[in-house]
């Protein structure tokens, strides 16, 4: 199995088999989350389901015809090994600077480790804690913890081998999550090391596929139980990031969203101007205040969003542009060599990419990822540049 492979996969199981089952029982209710569709009108289901299966084909085509063999191409280069020592030395400093990234964020949350919220709080009043923690809690902190430093140290301690340093890490990262208060984290955390660790070597399917079941149970709140873990299983196989969409079609049925909610947050705060984003108005729809004291998105297939910005021009676009990040993101990483510190960033920004495809259109446009593939190219630039002028001022001195 290889990254491709994966991606498609994801897209397969989060889009595309759960909504057929999910037309047919929505009306009678408790089919996993078909409650999001009781009392709605069909078209807009209909509607959202005919673009969701456009983009999953169009985009699964041209990442098999012009990014699997980039990503082949990846996987056959030799691997510059460092040495065991090394990446002890590398793994205890990424441990190092978790542990002070969560020391950060217990001071800020008053010396309070959030698993005191989890063992006494009910579902809604922890969805009101978990926004308040967010204005608490620095998050940008907590993702770098999470996917820099943590993220890394798992990578080092399984490349390693390392029972020890593999347990240590395990303990690490259970303490570390609970400051996010939410139910995705660990989710994101195996998808990420599933991603890099494809692009490392190719994983026997079967490995994968135990993975990719533990990145579905762990999207769920609550206890642990051999029903609940069918049942979470199969929940977010057969509805997935599909539940929203059809709401993006109806609340831009008549208007489109402002081009601003394409911006980040920090640059939209210059304008002066109140923006929504897509998620945030389909909240609304959804009976969900999003001004109110809960946290929560909407977030949904990527051709939703491309339809608030820019209707149906914009979803049928979508795909092709969703495709050309992919592909220089894989053209880029193919120039660089392959070690681990550029495998770890490589995985990483394939996982931010896969994260965008099941989010908004605005992460394809102008985000961090883009920020970090331009920082790339320019570095890819400036090598070369050096290496032409180191090359000239060797030939120069010999002649």
């Amino acid at each position: 199995m290889t990254v491709i492979h994966l991606l498609i996969l994801e897209l397969l199981t989060l889009e595309l088999i759960g909504p057929t089952f999910v037309y047919f029982f929505a009306d009678k209710g408790g089919f996993f989350y078909s409650y999001l569709m009781f009392g709605r009108d069909r078209s807009y289901f209909l509607e959202a389901y005919s673009f969701a299966i456009y983009g999953i084909v169009v985009l699964s085509l041209l990442l098999l015809i012009f990014v699997r063999p980039l990503n082949e191409k990846y996987l056959n280069r030799s691997f510059t090994e460092i040495s065991t020592k090394r990446n002890k030395q590398l793994w205890f400093v990424m441990i190092s600077c978790a542990l002070v990234c969560m020391m950060i964020m217990f001071a800020q949350n008053g010396f309070i480790h959030p698993v005191k919220y989890v063992m006494s709080l009910d579902s809604l009043d922890l969805a009101i804690k978990r926004k308040s923690l967010y204005d608490t809690v620095n998050m940008s902190v907590y993702n770098i913890g999470l996917h820099v430093f943590i993220a890394f140290a798992l990578f080092l301690a399984i490349t390693t081998n390392s029972k020890g340093l593999i347990a240590i890490t395990i303990i690490v990262t259970v303490i570390f999550i609970p400051f996010n208060l939410s139910k995705s984290p660990i989710a994101d955390l195996i998808l990420q090391l599933i991603f890099t660790y494809l692009l490392y070597k190719r994983a026997n399917t079967l490995l994968i596929a135990r993975l990719f079941c533990l990145f579905y149970i762990a999207q769920r709140d609550g206890d642990i139980s051999l029903g609940i873990v069918f049942e979470a299983l199969v929940a977010r196989i057969f509805l997935g990031e599909f539940s929203a969409l059809p709401s993006y079609f109806e609340a831009f049925a008549n208007t489109r969203s402002s081009l601003l909610a394409i911006l980040p947050p920090y640059i939209t705060t210059f304008t002066g101007e109140e923006v929504k984003g897509t998620s945030q108005v389909v909240m609304e729809l959804l009976n969900f205040d999003s001004s109110s004291e809960a946290a929560g998105y909407a977030n949904s297939f990527f051709v939703g969003s491309a339809y608030a910005y820019a209707g149906y021009l914009g979803a049928i676009i979508a795909p092709f542009w969703v495709f050309m990040n992919f592909w220089v993101v894989f053209k880029i990483f193919n120039m660089f060599r392959k070690n681990i510190f550029s495998n770890f960033l490589f995985g990483y920004l394939i996982f931010k990419l896969s994260k965008a495809v099941l989010s908004d259109m605005a992460y394809f446009v102008f985000s961090g990822i883009q920020i970090m593939t331009i920082a790339f190219i320019l570095l890819k630039i400036l090598e070369q540049t050096y290496f032409k002028w180191h090359k000239n001022k060797i030939s120069y001195q010999g002649a």
